[in-house]
């Protein structure tokens, strides 16, 4: 008897392995971080505030701040370095992401122009879903008081035009607008900003 209630078992336990249902592993939400210009090219810049710094200080932070093992962020650059238009976007090409958000800062000879904002492009094979993260971010940052967020607008900038993913630009602010670089060049504006964009990432994953 107890060798039949022995068999039984070791049947039991085979035919749980039997239909145990196979997990499929959950493919990362991938996200490229592009910091805008580069090494000698400097971008917008006012006083010792440069737009390639505050771009790639703010993609690191992004990158660095990221712990949730379902999201994949990279970056178009690791330090001070040039990288053309069409490198960035062959880049970009090569892996396959769910989303681009490539970062840049603005100037203006009116100081009083400021505030952050968001472009996509008409033509693209995903602008609807361009469209719908873009709105997802601008809700994102127009959490934050401090911050003015402009209307999303539409641009042929040479990255959102070429990329085989949805593609966000993304405008940080002013350097010639004085609030506006305060928070562009402080750390803790940098982080506020790194944050919001992270905790967009994690929302629309």
């Amino acid at each position: 008897m107890k060798k039949q209630i022995k068999v039984m078992l070791a049947f039991a336990i085979v035919l749980s392995f039997a239909f145990t249902i196979p997990q499929i592993p959950v493919k990362p939400f991938r996200v490229i971080i592009d910091a805008g210009h580069g090494g000698r090219d400097y971008g917008a810049k006012t006083g010792q505030a440069t737009e390639k710094d505050i771009t790639e200080a703010i993609a690191q932070k992004i990158k660095l701040m990221n712990k949730d093992q379902n999201i994949e962020i990279y970056v178009t650059r690791n330090g001070d370095t040039f990288m053309d238009l069409k490198d960035r976007v062959q880049f970009v090409n090569s892996l396959d992401a769910n989303l681009l958000i490539s970062l840049h800062v603005s100037s203006d000879k009116d100081v009083a122009s400021s505030g952050m904002g968001i472009y996509t492009y008409t033509d693209s094979s995903h602008y609807k879903e361009s469209t719908a993260y873009a709105n997802q971010l601008k809700n994102k940052l127009s959490e934050n008081k401090n911050w003015q967020i402009a209307p999303i607008k539409e641009a042929s900038f040479y990255i959102l035009k070429n990329v085989n993913t949805p593609a966000l630009h993304l405008d940080l602010g002013y350097l010639s607008n004085a609030k506006d670089k305060a928070i562009l060049s402080s750390t803790d504006g940098q982080d506020e900003i790194s944050n919001a964009i992270l905790d967009y990432i994690q929302a629309i994953r």
